[in-house]
């Protein structure tokens, strides 16, 4: 009820507190909003228009939220501000909603994200559990559902939380979680150990999980779980034949061929009403008894039969009298297999299942027509549209519990169709008396019979041998009335009908045996209602002897008879006929003149009794009615002993009864047989087979059994039975079934006493007493005798024994009776029966008896003995101790078994040590964690007294040191490696706190030793102190990982464990002095400062300051701390970055404490120790740096700079081993992503180090993929380095794979003289060398990338970084790549540089952008590869130009802001990338841009137009900058420069900049000149589908040299008209040797303008150059015309690699062995351009050729055109004028007279002249001008 508040908000209960629990995620959209989590629970406290306003309780925030987001549930009234609010008044509810949110998270912040297998198991779980709880919220389910389903969804639980790793919730046996500190540790194990068991076998299952066997759908051992049943309700029928009908409902088995159930039977009126059942909605029935081999019949189905109820006929014309005929109509069947498995729902929510109806065309296959639709086998059959709709499900145990648990299911009386035989259980009081007869089939047609098939009904009645007929004792079928009469279907058409009906007598017992069963046969005509004669069959029910019919299917004689009999029909008629098939016929003579026989008429019935009271055994039959034949008594009961198990059983209780009954008035004549009668029954009993009837005997024994003074008999029989089994000299089995028969002897004698107790006033206990002490005295005396022949005897009293206990204890006293056992266990001989004392002890100490103190006082001595004796015996037995261990010590924690201190120092002192020793031994893992639980359960009850005394029985200290340390040993090996599984936190916490306790009461003694005595002993102290720091260390208590509520419920029972444990630790330290304490220094470093790394603030606050007081130590005693340093630093690192343990948090605490610790300290402050604290700090930094990193290929970039940032910390720090193992660590990262060239660097980190000496190394090899195992330095330097080579050599980084080569092959030749190991290597050279050569390599793009924002790695925080891209990595490409390795970025649209704001802004930016590598150059090899891009090694500085518009628009106002980067490593190096160490910013002029670029494109021209010449197929790039430099300057590219700077307005406003400006002029000059150069080479390998760009180029190059170079204009014209005519021979140039000016190793020629002019004779534009081969120096030059020159096509092509000639001679060392190796020349001989003055004194531009050797570089000549060294004269061809365009010096035009020296000939070309020189000539590998 609700009242009114403000603002239209209405107040929901103000008695009541109203809860409510979250059904689902809500998400606050606003500041009024309060954000609920599914699984949450809240108060509410008002509401209004769909909304409510409530507090949640996990954190009493209050706000709105939707009301549909809410299950309403009401509580207690609720203050809030109390501290416990309730969340539900369920403790499974409340469970559910701290497991709900925790699996949530799981669910979708990791197994979604990850995509892990078990997702979807998961997920089905989850609703599941979400399902039944609720189905338990709406309290509509009965005590047997909910406790069902509780248990179902408990596993659930139990399995969700071992597959997502969380804790295991400790349950009892009813499913409730329960309180770890009410229940010993054993109870706490064995619960863990369970639990863990069903989820394992649901695993097994190889089913879904929502379908898992759990153990509340398992039957238990109950008897009354072996009963089971099936409910069946009716939701439609559609099949309603034309009139009145009935539907049969029956259970069939297919495999059997049987029905084996009765019949349900529902009637339809004529209008398709069902009559008498309340409605359509009523239509249900039980199916009862069923059996679990009925559970199991792999063919069980629902069989449908549909009867019709009318004329013969469905068209038949209506009359006024119509004859009401059951004729078959239609079948259908539905499979019932596993439904009686399934779990129970709520009705509503049952499924309903559908089967189609078959009518069949012939009449005569109705009865088996369930068959063939089960085998479907339906071609015969017509569908009839029509459908049963119905719905079963199953119950299990007694019926009348059934409807107690099912109220609302039997509102109404239910038929209950029972199972046509017994059930497996009969329990006593259960009577039953049904005979079923079942109708088969007929044959009446006779041998002559002429006539047609007739219409046969038979119709069947009970009739007593007087003639009376039994009214009202047939039952038709369930829920029908009993009929006096039965009519059977009538089958069209035949004279051999077949039936398959079943029918049940309901006949009294007294009635049974004069009645007998009449069948009548009629023909039923269509026409007629009167017939002249009808067919009699009969069978009595009692067979001849007195005994009930046998079930079996009979023949029935069947007389034909005249119609007039039929109203006089007196069974004195026939009943002295024969009536079974099998006896002798009396011909039709001798009978009366109405009555006939023969041979072949025939009926088949079948008879099924199901009787408690009538039985179908005659010896059973003279057994019970013994009264009758005293004489035959013994015959009778030895007769028993042979009948059939079954028929014993069935009637047991008339069995004990008449047993009793005998052995009370003939004890002396028959005791002996009837004892040996009632073990013989309770053998049976004890069968697999009958022990469903062992409860029909408990209740025989508490309900029915009566004899009072047959406890006097029993007790007799038994100790006659017992001392003839002692006198035996032979194994007789008689003796062993009656020891195993003791429980139920014991229980008769017992229950026979207590009854005697009750109806005599005066009783002689001292003489039962003694009778009961004779019994037990015949136990010890057959356990006594070693005889190897009665050992079997022996083990089954030893094995039976136990079975007594409770019933002894109703009439002794538990110290009585405790003597008495313990005789029994003294007299057993040693090293006998081992097995069965342990069953026997097992059972003692899992008796009440064991409960009572007085008895534990005797028994406890005797058995710790014997099983102490019985542990040595082998594995099996000490298991089985180990187990009754258990047993003892989980009684003793008790709180109602009185004392147990006595008894646990008995304990202490026989096993204290031996379950330590276990833990410590480490064996089998489920008896290590049983011996563990034996060991803390044992500490848990011992107290200081108990430790204390336990110590003292050492003899001496000695003694007791050496105890203390093994026990702290043992704990610790328990602690680090637990045997329980990690999801045990509730046992792993317990037995963490026992230790915790039991380490304290055992330190007492120790310090009272340390204070009191000066005793100290350094492993003691070690152990205890470790033993401290392994309890706080345990992952269990690290219960920061664990939800709220379950960190909360650990604290509150057992506090933090962990602060104890330092608080211990501290306390002990500080007890020691200085020299006790160096014992402990550096080796507890690492100790403490795990427990210091744990998350607790407290923990850290008290064991950091453990560290200063231990460098204070060293300090003090060896004047420096630096073994304490080296420790700290090796833990550190492998706590921290492989233990994952620490956090920024502790990094913060430790430099505080440490800090303030050493201010206070004058010493460590004056010996550096803050410095040490700031190194410390900044490692832990660094560490959690690497470790903070996600997993996962997108953060490599980030772990690799972690990882290289501690590389450089443990290089500073000198600490060579960690700085190696991450060396390796690093090098695999790049491994993994395919970083070759890095991973080869990184190695050769390692390699550097190691020495070129065969000494051993020091210390682990570090494991890498591929990497040999070595023994000493050399052989893994060699390993290094054989890989690293391999590394560059994938990384296409060919030139720093050579030097590693050549210094193997030193160490080969000069060193070790491996001359064999030596071949490959120089192969190896050689193969570099030519891979540089001849390659195509890819040109790596650099960027500088800077990261700002508050989100980026702390270690990279506004900083800028140098990155080496990829293979073809473009700026896109490499954005793309940052992207993904820091995907929550953003890309900075701007290349200045960010402000300051950006490195304090929420989020995390980047900013690139492509920058030039300035390479060192070297002008030799860049000629040598001319038109070819050489990758930028050893780069170590960057440029970033960047436009800057000053002072208008234009390119006289374009200034370029220059930033040039430094970097402190140059790349490629271990990292792809470095950080910037320098950077400076210029700004270029406009116009020296203007120059520069000038510079930079005529360049390009050049390579664009070497590399089109080397080869065609670089014609593309030649022919875009061809186009794009013309084309530019048709539209005013030059002109733009032109307009800029070439006025004299600028140079009046620039007069400083004159020089330029004149520059300027000479490349534009120059740029038209290699436009030229480069048009030749485009006419001379363009295709003709390029001919007309090259005419509009050359178009536009006339143009363009029209206006820029007038001069040569004309000699271009006639160029271009000649350029594609055969080109002439070449003539020989002669070049003339200057005089030499003293002595040099190099001689150069200076070639003048004049002789580099264009020869007039030769107007070619390309010339061949013949077969030249030059000498050294001064050699002279061959030619051959007819010959190419080697490395040359024919066609006179330029070669595609000139480098390649140089190197030639170097490549073949390693690829042609037939080859003599050939000294490397002394000479080089090259060309450069003349200098400025050289070229002025000529007239023109020169060239001067210098030929080097070793060592010596390229010299330029002297201003007088002369050089020092003695030039030689070469002639020299060359090709055209394309040599000048190699050089970026300015070009005249060529002057057309030739030189009078050279013939007219040009010039030579540089690049001929670096070529000319491949036979006789070699280059030395050390030869560092290339």
């Amino acid at each position: 009820m609700t009242e009114s508040g403000g603002d239209g908000w209405r107040v929901v209960s103000t008695q009541n507190c109203v809860l409510g629990s979250v059904i689902h995620d809500f998400n606050a959209t606003s500041l009024s909003h309060l954000s609920l989590q599914l699984g949450d629970s809240v108060h509410i406290l008002e509401e209004c228009g769909g909304w409510y306003r409530g507090t949640l309780l996990k954190n009493r925030l209050t706000g709105i939220f939707p009301a549909s987001f809410i299950h309403l549930r009401t509580a207690a009234p609720l203050s809030l501000g109390t501290k416990d609010a309730p969340h539900s008044l369920d403790p499974f509810d409340q469970e559910l909603s701290i497991v709900l949110p925790q699996w949530r998270h799981l669910l979708l912040h990791k197994y979604y994200v990850e995509r892990h297998e078990h997702f979807g198991k998961l997920h089905e779980a989850v609703m599941e559990v979400l399902s039944i709880r609720k189905q338990l919220q709406t309290r509509s389910l009965s005590l047997d559902e909910q406790r069902k389903i509780r248990h179902r969804a408990a596993y659930l639980v139990d399995w969700g939380n071992k597959t997502m790793s969380l804790p295991l919730t400790p349950r009892n046996d009813a499913k409730e979680v329960i309180d770890e500190r009410s229940v010993s540790l054993v109870d706490l194990y064995r619960m863990h150990q369970q639990a863990a068991q069903e989820v394992v076998k649901g695993d097994a299952a190889g089913r879904k999980v929502s379908v898992m066997t759990t153990s509340a759908n398992r039957r238990g051992t109950d008897v009354t779980e072996k009963l089971h049943h099936l409910y069946f309700r009716l939701c439609n029928f559609e099949g309603l034949a034309q009139g009145e009908c009935e539907l049969h409902v029956s259970l069939y088995d297919v495999r059997d061929d049987m029905f084996f159930s009765e019949r349900y039977v529902v009637k339809y009126d004529k209008n398709g009403e069902p009559t008498g059942y309340g409605g359509a909605d009523n239509i249900r029935c039980i199916f009862s008894d069923l059996s679990t081999f009925d559970l199991q019949r792999k063919e069980a189905y629902l069989v449908f039969h549909v009867i019709r109820i009318g004329d013969m006929m469905v068209d038949h014309k209506v009359s006024k009298e119509v004859n009401l005929y059951r004729r078959p109509y239609a079948c259908a069947v539905f499979p019932i297999e596993g439904m009686l498995h399934k779990q129970l729902v709520p009705q509503s929510e049952a499924e309903v299942h559908t089967s189609e109806l078959f009518q069949c065309s012939s009449e005569h296959d109705f009865y088996n027509m369930h068959l063939s639709l089960i085998k479907k086998q339906t071609g015969s059959f017509k569908s009839l549209l029509s459908r049963v709709h119905f719905s079963v499900q199953p119950f299990h145990g007694l019926l009348s519990t059934v409807r107690e648990v099912y109220p609302y299911l039997f509102q109404k009386s239910i038929p209950v169709c029972r199972k046509l035989g017994f059930p497996e259980v009969m329990m006593p009081g259960d009577t039953r008396n049904d005979i079923y007869v079942s109708l088969v089939s007929g044959d009446f047609k006779l041998k002559d019979n002429k006539t047609a098939e007739k219409n046969m009904e038979c119709q069947v009645s009970v009739i007593l041998s007087d003639g009376t007929l039994l009214t009202d004792c047939i039952s038709p079928g369930t829920s029908l009335d009993n009929v006096s009469v039965y009519k059977s279907l009538v089958v069209r058409h035949t004279n051999t009908p077949q039936w398959g009906e079943t029918i049940k007598l309901d006949i009294s017992l007294e009635k049974f045996h004069s009645a007998h069963v009449r069948f009548c046969a009629f023909h039923r005509s269509t026409n007629k209602k009167g017939f002249n004669s009808f067919m009699l069959a009969f069978m009595p029910l009692i067979h001849a002897k007195g005994m009930a019919l046998a079930d079996d299917e009979y023949s029935l004689i069947v007389y034909k008879c005249d119609a007039s009999l039929l109203g006089n029909l007196d069974p004195s008629h026939y009943l002295h006929l024969p009536w079974n098939g099998s006896d002798e016929l009396i011909p039709s003579s001798a009978l009366p003149r109405t009555m006939a026989s023969s041979k072949i008429l025939r009926m088949k019935a079948r008879t099924v009794i199901c009787s408690t009271k009538l039985t179908q055994n005659y010896d059973l039959m003279m057994f019970l009615k013994w009264r009758q034949c005293p004489d035959l008594l013994r015959e009778s009961l030895q007769g028993l002993m042979a009948i059939s198990g079954y028929e014993v059983v069935k009637f047991l209780q008339d069995t004990l009864d008449a047993l009793f009954a005998i052995l009370s008035e003939h004890s002396e004549q028959c005791g002996q047989l009837v004892f040996q009668c009632l073990v013989y029954i309770i053998k049976l009993l004890n069968e697999t087979k009958f022990e469903n009837f062992r409860s029909v005997l408990d209740s025989y024994i508490e309900n029915h059994f009566s004899g009072v003074e047959l406890y006097l008999n029993l007790i007799h029989e038994l100790r006659q039975s017992l001392h003839s089994a002692h006198e035996s000299t032979a194994v007789d089995q008689r003796y062993i079934r009656t020891v195993q028969s003791l429980q139920y002897i014991f229980r008769f004698i017992v229950t026979s006493r207590l009854l005697h107790a009750r109806t005599e006033k005066q009783q002689d206990d001292a003489s039962f007493r003694n009778d009961l002490i004779g019994v037990f005295d015949s136990f010890v005396a057959i356990l006594e005798q070693d005889k190897s022949n009665n050992t079997a005897l022996q083990a089954a009293l030893l094995q039976s024994f136990p079975t007594i206990f409770q019933e002894v204890l109703q009439v002794l006293q538990p110290a009585d009776f405790s003597r008495v056992i313990q005789r029994i266990l003294d007299c057993v001989p040693s090293n006998r029966l081992n097995n069965q004392k342990l069953h026997c002890i097992s059972r003692i100490v899992s008796n009440d008896l064991w409960h009572h103190e007085s008895a534990r006082t005797i028994l406890l001595p005797t058995i710790t003995h014997q099983l102490k004796s019985l542990m040595q015996q082998g594995e099996l037995e000490a298991a089985k101790c180990l187990d009754i261990h258990g047993d003892i010590l989980r009684v003793l924690k008790r709180n109602d078994v009185g004392a147990v201190s006595g008894n646990v120092t008995v304990l202490a002192k026989s096993f204290l040590l031996t379950f330590m020793r276990y833990v410590g031994q480490r064996g089998k893992l489920t008896q290590t964690a049983t011996a563990a639980t034996l060991f803390s359960s044992l500490l848990d009850l011992m107290n200081e007294s108990h430790y204390r005394q336990f110590l003292d029985d050492f003899e001496g200290w000695e003694k007791a040191e050496e105890f203390l340390t093994e026990c702290f040993g043992s704990f610790c090996k328990f602690l680090t490696k637990s045997p329980f599984a990690e999801d045990w936190t509730s046992m792993q916490v317990a037995v963490t706190s026992v230790f915790l306790r039991a380490a304290k009461s055992l330190s007492a003694p120790m310090q009272e030793q340390l204070h009191q005595h000066g005793k100290f002993s350094v492993e003691l102290w070690r152990s205890l102190l470790t033993l401290y720091c392994d309890l706080a260390c345990v992952p269990a208590l690290q219960f920061e990982t664990l939800s709220t509520a379950q960190h909360n419920n650990y604290l509150t029972k057992y506090g933090d464990i962990r602060v104890e444990a330092s608080k211990e630790v501290v306390s002990l330290w500080q007890q020691l002095g200085m020299t006790r304490k160096m014992s402990f220094v550096p080796s507890l470093c690492g100790t403490f400062l795990k427990i210091s790394l744990l998350k607790q603030c407290e923990v850290r606050k008290l064991v950091i300051p453990l560290f200063v007081d231990m460098i204070s130590c060293e300090l003090a005693t060896t004047g420096d701390f630096q073994q304490m340093v080296s420790e700290l630093v090796d833990k550190l690192d492998d706590l921290v970055s492989v233990q994952e343990m620490g956090d920024n948090e502790y990094k913060e605490h430790m430099h505080t404490i440490m800090e303030e610790c050493c201010q206070r300290n004058p010493a460590l402050r004056a010996a550096d120790g803050m410095e040490f604290v700031d190194y410390s700090t900044t490692l832990l930094e660094r560490l959690l740096d690497l470790r903070n990193i996600p997993d996962g290929d997108e953060h490599i970039i980030q772990r690799m700079q972690a990882i290289v940032n501690l590389m450089q910390y443990y290089k500073q720090m000198q600490r060579e081993a960690m700085y190696i193992r991450y060396i390796y660590r690093l090098a695999k990262l790049h491994l993994k992503v395919h970083n070759y060239a890095e991973a080869a660097f990184t190695l050769l980190r390692h390699a550097k180090i190691l020495k070129w000496e065969d000494v051993p190394l020091v210390g682990e090899q570090c494991d890498f993929p591929d990497l040999p195992a070595a023994k000493t330095e050399l052989e893994l330097k060699i390993h290094l380095y054989k890989m690293i080579i391999d590394y560059f050599d994938k990384a296409k980084v060919y030139e720093e794979a050579i030097p590693l080569c050549k210094e193997l092959a030193e160490q080969y030749e000069l060193v070790t003289f491996q001359y064999r190991d030596l071949i490959p290597i120089y192969r190896r050279i050689a193969d570099l060398f030519s891979k540089i050569v001849d390659e195509v390599r890819p040109i790596n793009e650099f960027f500088r990338v800077g990261f700002y924002g508050t989100k980026a790695p702390s270690f990279m925080k506004g900083k800028q970084y140098i990155f080496r891209g990829r293979e073809f990595q473009h700026v896109s490409d490499f954005t793309h790549y940052l992207l993904e390795s820091f995907p929550s970025a953003s890309i900075l649209k701007f290349n200045t540089e960010p402000d300051a704001e950006y490195e304090y802004k929420e989020g995390m930016f980047i900013q690139l952008a492509k920058v030039e590598p300035n390479s060192p150059s070297n002008e030799l090899l860049q000629a040598a590869m001319a038109g070819s891009q050489l990758p930028a090694f050893n780069v170590d500085s960057f440029t970033l130009n960047r436009p800057v518009q000053k002072g208008g628009k234009g390119f006289s106002n374009m200034w370029i802001e220059r930033t040039v980067y430094t970097t402190d490593m140059t790349l490629p190096s271990i990292l792809h990338w470095v950080p910037v160490n320098h950077r400076h910013t210029v700004e270029i002029s406009p116009l020296s841009n203007a120059v520069e670029s000038m510079v930079m494109k005529n360049r390009e021209i050049r390579e664009r137009t070497t590399g089109a010449e080397n080869n065609s197929e670089q014609l593309n790039p030649l022919s875009m900058i061809l186009n794009g430099v013309i084309d530019a300057a048709v539209m005013g590219g030059l002109a733009v420069y032109e307009e800029a700077f070439l006025t004299k307005e600028y140079l009046a406003g620039h007069p400083d900049e004159e020089k330029s400006v004149e520059r300027l002029k000479e490349l534009i000059k120059e740029q038209v000149s290699v436009l030229g150069d480069g048009l030749t080479v485009h006419a001379r390998i363009a295709p003709p589908d390029v001919r007309p760009l090259h005419d509009k180029m050359e178009s536009g190059y006339a143009d363009m040299q029209q206006k820029y170079c007038p001069e040569s204009a004309a000699v271009r014209a006639r160029a271009v008209t000649m350029s594609f005519s055969p080109s002439p021979s070449l003539t020989s140039l002669d070049v003339t040797k200057p005089a030499t000016n003293g002595t040099d190793n190099s001689s150069s020629l200076v070639v003048s303008p004049s002789s580099a002019r264009r020869s007039t004779a030769s107007k070619s534009t390309s010339r061949q150059l013949s077969n030249l081969s030059l000498s050294s120096t001064g050699s002279t030059p061959t030619s051959s015309p007819s010959t190419p020159r080697p490395g040359r096509s024919s066609s006179g092509s330029l070669p595609l690699r000139p480098f390649r000639r140089i190197l030639t001679h170097v490549g073949s060392l390693g690829s042609d062995t037939s080859s003599p190796v050939t000294p490397p020349a002394s000479g080089l001989t090259a060309a450069r351009p003349a200098s400025y003055h050289e070229a002025s004194a000529s007239g023109g531009m020169g060239y001067t050729t210098t030929t080097m050797t070793s060592g010596t570089s390229l010299s330029p000549a002297s201003s007088d055109g002369h050089v020092a060294a003695e030039a030689t004269s070469l002639p020299i061809a060359i090709e055209d004028d394309f040599a000048p365009s190699l050089f970026c010096g300015a070009r005249s035009p060529l002057d057309q007279a030739g030189s009078p020296t050279s013939g007219g000939q040009p010039p030579p070309s540089p690049l001929r002249i670096l070529m000319m020189r491949r036979k006789s000539s070699g280059i030395e590998a050390k030869d560092t001008a290339l």
